[in-house]
């Protein structure tokens, strides 16, 4: 995930903050995230189709879904166990 600095929403600090870079008080931070995930990701989006995505987004939720509430199921057994001993 990047953690890139949010620039000011208030307009007078979003100014300086943008004067500050151009003149060079304070450094533009650069784009950490990885060259060739970016090109994937555009090639996937040229790929498939928005109904195609989201279907793969809704697939990849549920599996989430469905793996969480195992994790969870697991660990209150394992609380449950703990209790009784």
């Amino acid at each position: 995930m990047n953690t890139k600095k949010k620039r000011p929403t208030d307009l007078n600090q979003r100014a300086k903050m943008i004067a500050d870079i151009a003149t060079g008080e304070i450094e533009e931070e650069k784009d950490t995230r990885n060259p060739a995930a970016v090109a994937m990701g555009r090639m996937r989006a040229e790929k498939y189709t928005s109904e195609e995505l989201s279907l793969q987004a809704k697939k990849s939720a549920e599996t989430r879904r469905k793996n969480r509430s195992i994790f969870l199921e697991v660990n209150s057994l394992h609380d449950n166990v703990e209790k009784h001993e």
